[in-house]
């Protein structure tokens, strides 16, 4: 995916919407929280949150990323 911020939101928020249903997401912004020293970006949401971890390319392209909730 090309280096556009709303370009990588949109596709995160769909493949939420794709895997796990209409998800009741508190805000479309994600949040950037480090976890044993990765940045990981976190939608919050009413039962989970989701969160993605994002690989990219030396240009800041996004090569791919993985997705998974948690239980809040």
């Amino acid at each position: 995916m090309p280096r556009n911020d709303a370009i990588v939101i949109g596709a995160m928020v769909d493949l939420i919407k794709k895997i796990y249903g209409k998800p009741k997401i508190v805000d479309l912004t994600p949040r950037i929280i480090r976890r044993r020293g990765i940045n990981l970006f976190q939608f919050e949401g009413i039962d989970y949150n989701y969160l993605f971890l994002l690989i990219k390319q030396d240009t800041g392209e996004v090569h791919s990323f993985s997705l998974w909730r948690e239980l809040k």
